[in-house]
């Protein structure tokens, strides 16, 4: 090799990449830091958002019930935008029970499945 033994091109290449991941990550939190402002990152509250129902009036156009926080909404969509229609009485939309029933017959978990679909699919001595 012209211009340098194996060892200095190494050396060089580690160092650049080292110059490149520590830019990646300053450019990275320096946007993080703008988005979000600064010293806000991990104090805010993540919002609880929840779809309770949603109607299609027609192509693109629809209205939905949304829960946000201790809050719900009617809202009225479309393919552009969302838009408040009214504030909902939220004692009128029960939190949903949960269902203990297993989803079909043989199973009631996830490892229940894997056994049900092992047994139909491990062949079996005696000719099958």
């Amino acid at each position: 090799m012209s211009g340098g033994s194996l060892l200095g091109v190494m050396l060089r290449l580690v160092f650049s990449l080292g110059v490149v991941l520590a830019l990646m990550a300053f450019t990275g939190r320096a946007l993080r830091n703008r988005q979000l402002g600064v010293g806000s990152v991990g104090r805010r509250s993540p919002a609880r958002i929840e779809v309770l129902g949603r109607q299609t009036l027609g192509r693109n156009v629809g209205v939905a019930v949304v829960r946000v926080a201790d809050r719900a909404m009617l809202v009225g969509v479309t393919e552009g935008s969302v838009r408040l229609l009214t504030d909902l009485p939220l004692e009128s939309f029960p939190e949903p029970e949960v269902d203990d029933t297993p989803a079909a017959p043989g199973f009631s978990s996830m490892s229940g499945f894997l056994e049900l679909v092992r047994e139909r699919t491990v062949r079996k001595a005696g000719g099958q």
